[in-house]
């Protein structure tokens, strides 16, 4: 048995230093990734801002009788940078192609969000995305919502919805919102596929500006 000094005794250091481990020192490699992403985004939104306002700044002085606060002024200028910006072809094709596919989404109240975001990041004409976008007007709408359910419908049932009174009323409104959504991405990519290729038949070749 031990003495009782000795079992009240604290241990001394051994003179061995704990090494922690270089592999728990080190951000995990998803971290990693996140912050590297989140950088080079951050990098390149920066530098489409810089863009913007440098051709927003090299922008033709219009020439006015009038102005008020010079907001005549800024308007058209901001104009002129929107109707010329990414102005190739295949650009102007695949902005009209984005703006249709974002019309044709249930996502009424974001349309203008989502086209204005997706051109930035896309590096696309934010105006003609816009106007692309314009195929949701209320005379289209109805006949986009029902083509793209019958499609949402199609693509999780095989079959084609019996659409009627009782139905409508008997299907919950969330289910009807999931065949919309799931539907718009053919009906959006099949419409705008074909307005993106007249584009690109009727357009003649432009200096684009980058």
């Amino acid at each position: 048995m031990l003495p009782r000094t000795l079992l009240h005794c604290k241990p001394r250091c051994t003179g061995f230093i704990e090494v922690p481990d270089a592999r728990s020192a080190q951000p995990k490699r998803g971290t990693q990734t996140i912050l590297t992403w989140l950088k080079a985004s951050g990098s390149y939104v920066k530098g489409e801002l810089d863009a913007f306002k440098k051709a927003l700044q090299s922008a033709p002085e219009p020439e006015l009788s009038w102005d008020f606060l010079a907001i005549r002024r800024s308007l058209l200028r901001l104009w002129s940078v929107l109707k010329n910006e990414h102005s190739s072809p295949p650009r102007i094709a695949a902005a009209v192609f984005l703006g249709i596919v974002i019309g044709c989404s249930p996502f009424y109240g974001f349309h203008v969000i989502l086209c204005l975001a997706l051109a930035f990041l896309l590096r696309l004409n934010k105006l003609v995305v816009w106007l692309g976008c314009n195929v949701s007007l209320p005379i289209f709408a109805p006949f986009l919502t029902f083509a793209s359910i019958q499609c949402g419908h199609l693509l999780v049932h095989g079959s084609w919805a019996e659409i009627s009174v009782q139905l409508i009323r008997d299907t919950p409104a969330l289910q009807w919102f999931g065949y919309w959504t799931l539907g718009f991405i053919p009906v959006g990519s099949l419409l705008g596929g074909a307005f993106a290729a007249l584009v690109l038949l009727k357009l003649k070749p432009k200096g684009e500006l980058k």
